[in-house]
């Protein structure tokens, strides 16, 4: 999959490794985000309670989120900061792609530009055909949902009218939005997000999901600060399965 030629995290030439892959940091993040929010907890429960979910369905939606947190990466502005030895297969940088915005809103950037195409090809596992009304509340949903995972370095960011394709290439070393289909798609498989339809509809669930918001994006943060530490998830860089990882670590 072309999404493992994508480094996450990078560290100093010679090292024996010397990048943490992208799909591999957003699953140790993921791991972090999924222990916090263990059915048991009252983290867990108090959100589950004013959302109107049951606590597993809260931590499989929340958490299918938290994989995505870091997808902004996949731009090859932000890949052109790191330069790995030529054995090391990732992408190249391109010289015209400038890291003029951060990863995190890149993130955001994507996101809008995609996820009605996502939407509709399979790749978010969603499960019914939507009508105008439906469309409409989804639209408006939505946003709130992504919000505090895009936002995981602190402070909300918004696609605004950034052109996605100022930041993500195509070209014939690669397609960065479509590795970035390819791992969501992947991703889906792993955690699928069970989406809550009738609370997704709801404009008072939608306002509720609102007031959690800054509680949600504390989770990602906090979950995002765990699975960075190399002392618990030291770097990897060969292609492995994404369904495998959990086990080597």
């Amino acid at each position: 999959m072309i999404y493992y030629h994508y480094w996450g995290k990078a560290q100093a030439k010679g090292q024996d490794v010397e990048c943490h892959l992208l799909p591999y940091h957003s699953l140790d993040v993921a791991a972090v985000g999924w222990l916090l929010l263990s059915p048991d907890r009252p983290l867990t429960q108090r959100l589950a309670a004013q959302l109107s979910l049951e606590p597993k369905a809260l931590r499989q939606l929340l958490v299918f989120w938290l994989g995505l947190h870091d997808i902004g990466k996949f731009a090859r502005s932000f890949q052109g900061l790191f330069q790995p030895t030529p054995n090391l297969a990732l992408v190249p940088p391109a010289a015209q792609y400038a890291y003029t915005e951060r990863h995190d809103r890149l993130g955001a950037v994507i996101w809008e530009a995609e996820y009605l195409d996502w939407l509709e090809d399979g790749t978010l596992q969603w499960p019914a055909s939507l009508n105008l009304t439906e469309f409409n509340a989804l639209n408006a949903a939505l946003p709130v949902l992504a919000a505090p995972f895009f936002g995981h370095h602190g402070q909300p960011v918004d696609a605004g009218k950034i052109d996605v394709e100022m930041f993500f290439c195509r070209d014939e070393h690669a397609d960065d939005i479509e590795a970035t289909r390819q791992f969501i798609a992947d991703w889906a498989n792993v955690v699928p997000p069970e989406w809550p339809l009738e609370q997704l509809f709801s404009e008072e669930w939608v306002y509720a999901l609102q007031t959690l918001s800054w509680t949600i994006a504390g989770w990602a943060t906090l979950s995002d600060w765990l699975g960075s530490n190399q002392d618990h998830f030291p770097y990897l860089q060969e292609e492995l399965p994404l369904r495998t990882i959990g086990t080597l670590r």
